[in-house]
């Protein structure tokens, strides 16, 4: 007789193939997700995730099967995302036969299945290690303030930005392009949008009850933070961690096993090493966000040394935290 299997299971885990990594928040395991899923159900396949709405200042959720939409899912986004009526399209999918891939918070995992009431078995769901999202308020004002000050329009926001001669996956950087050719390039949490996201989250994700508990997902990925060099799945680039929470999840992760360097890890350890924000100036910052706007909010809300990081060019930080990191060795 075989033994049950036991979820969830947890791995820390990247692309054996790098420039998956470069392109993807950490270690590339989404992409490598999706494109297991597509080439299973080619023809028959449609994927639900997040991408940015076309002037930067919003997220929604659109489910397609056009690869070039598909490939805008990739990269964290940290702002609540409007779900318009995707949950809608996807139950017509699924009554169709279609074959769904549906990404997102575990909260909006949980939605789709309460909203569905029934389960399907060509529906497959993927969610993340969430530390909360951003209200798109302060994205919006963000945006109109870099605008202003560019005097240009944002093409292209990135807010897990790599590039080839990556010294280390984190901290994390931001880059924002502008259609006159200019560009931002900041460690995210040196930025205003940064220090928005970690003060300032929805009251229910500091009492959520989806990020550490059951997991109503197939599969979960997110980034391995705490991975040392010590560890046989450590990547400069980035590492993943992930869970496989039922069989579902297994079929995903046998379909990706062999183009993944990965080990076992302890949930436990994945989860004290991506603990959410709460900060004591929450509601101070969102009452001045509301009336007055994000830059008077991180005016009054940060310190005089958290307003300096904000003003270092990124070559300065970058060596800063180089030399702080050596220290560490």
């Amino acid at each position: 007789m075989k033994s049950e299997i036991k979820f969830p299971k947890a791995y820390g885990a990247y692309a054996k193939n790098n420039e998956i990594v470069l392109s993807s928040s950490s270690g590339g395991v989404f992409t490598l997700v999706v494109e297991w899923f597509i080439e299973k159900y080619n023809n028959n396949f449609m994927v639900a995730g997040a991408v940015w709405d076309d002037d930067f200042k919003g997220v929604h959720h659109i489910l397609t099967s056009d690869l070039n939409e598909i490939n805008k899912m990739k990269i964290s986004k940290y702002v609540q995302s409007k779900k318009m009526d995707v949950f809608k399209e996807i139950e017509v999918a699924l009554k169709k036969g279609k074959y769904v891939l549906f990404s997102g918070c575990p909260c909006e995992v949980a939605g789709l299945k309460l909203y569905l009431g029934v389960e399907y078995s060509g529906l497959y769901t993927i969610d993340f290690i969430c530390k909360g999202s951003l209200t798109p308020l302060a994205m919006e004002q963000y945006i109109e303030s870099i605008e202003v000050k560019k005097k240009s329009k944002v093409t292209a926001v990135n807010m897990r930005y790599k590039w080839p001669k990556l010294d280390t996956w984190i901290p994390q950087f931001i880059r924002i392009d502008f259609a006159n050719g200019d560009k931002i390039i900041k460690e995210f949490y040196n930025t205003e949008i940064g220090h928005a996201f970690r003060i300032m989250q929805r009251p229910s994700c500091y009492k959520c009850r989806f990020t550490c508990g059951k997991k109503i997902s197939d599969f979960t990925v997110g980034d391995f933070h705490g991975v040392s060099k010590k560890m046989l799945f450590y990547n400069k680039l980035g590492t993943s961690a992930l869970f496989v929470n039922d069989i579902k999840g297994q079929e995903i992760f046998d379909g990706i096993s062999s183009m993944l360097e990965y080990g076992e890890a302890d949930i436990d350890y994945i989860y004290n090493n991506n603990k959410g924000f709460k900060d004591t100036q929450r509601e101070v910052f969102t009452n001045i966000l509301a009336n007055q706007g994000l830059d008077f909010a991180i005016k009054e809300c940060l310190s005089k040394k958290e307003k300096l990081k904000c003003m270092l060019p990124t070559k300065i930080a970058r060596i800063i935290y180089s030399i702080k990191r050596r220290k560490l060795k």
